[in-house]
């Protein structure tokens, strides 16, 4: 635009054109404004990172670019922080899934959350209430978080987050297509 840049805004601008292009390949195209910025940094990490745990420095710049603050994760369980050192976790190692169905009757989810509480009801056969909390958050008809359960699929090296995932989504045709019944089933008396 021909404005005057410091170098910090530069390369914060940088950093956030080159998550948003790696985000762009990852996804296939698909549109990165329906991706919350924590699922972003998420997939990005994944992506970058694997499961590897860095310094506290590298993390904050990737959440930066991502649009978000590292700082403001360490109590949502999905970001360990162990002295110098940062970790992502995966749905097996966080503690706070229990309580994200209570948080999704008050707020919308972030993508990865979603996902994360769909691993564990998926692994643990409970595909009533998996398909219920998927209703519930809009998540089940979403194209948004079955295009980033696809891309950490992809991206994953092999591991049980991985197969949950990936468990997820093949069971996704039959949740999907399950005819829900709508007012007009009950006028009806179906």
């Amino acid at each position: 635009t021909g404005e005057v840049m410091s170098v910090k805004e530069l390369l914060n601008y940088v950093r956030t054109e080159v998550i948003e292009y790696v985000l762009r390949k990852i996804l296939k195209g698909a549109e990165l404004g329906l991706i919350d910025p924590l699922t972003r940094f998420y997939i990005t990490w994944r992506w970058t990172y694997g499961n590897k745990r860095v310094f506290f420095d590298e993390a904050r710049k990737l959440a930066q670019a991502s649009g978000i603050e590292i700082t403001d994760l360490w109590n949502n369980g999905l970001v360990k922080k162990e002295k110098e050192w940062i970790s992502v976790l995966g749905p097996k190692e966080r503690k706070d899934l229990k309580g994200i169905r209570k948080k999704a009757e008050k707020q919308k989810l972030p993508i990865v959350d979603a996902l994360h509480y769909a691993c564990i009801l998926w692994e643990e056969n409970k595909r009533k209430e998996l398909e219920e909390f998927l209703s519930q958050t809009g998540y089940l008809q979403s194209e948004a978080f079955w295009v980033a359960a696809q891309a950490l699929s992809e991206i994953l090296e092999e591991s049980k987050e991985k197969k949950l995932i990936q468990g997820l989504l093949l069971s996704k045709r039959d949740l999907k297509f399950r005819k829900q019944p709508s007012i007009m089933d009950y006028v009806k008396g179906e």
